[in-house]
């Protein structure tokens, strides 16, 4: 979990797929934020939530990285 200035950031196993979700603390609501690729890793997030880092993984096991 990343703690940033528009909230909580942090991905969950969903069966086979990892996706990014941003929780509000305010007011509770969970949203998805980033679904590809499908399995998430190795997160970092700017403290004001506008720019991020991330590598993932594809279905065939091909590194993906933004």
């Amino acid at each position: 979990m990343i703690w940033t200035d528009k909230g909580i950031y942090a991905t969950a196993y969903q069966k086979t797929i990892r996706p990014l979700f941003l929780m509000n603390p305010d007011n509770g609501r969970v949203e998805r934020v980033l679904d590809y690729p499908p399995r998430i890793y190795g997160l970092s997030i700017s403290k004001d939530g506008n720019t991020m880092a991330y590598a993932g993984e594809e279905d065939e096991g091909y590194p993906v990285g933004e």
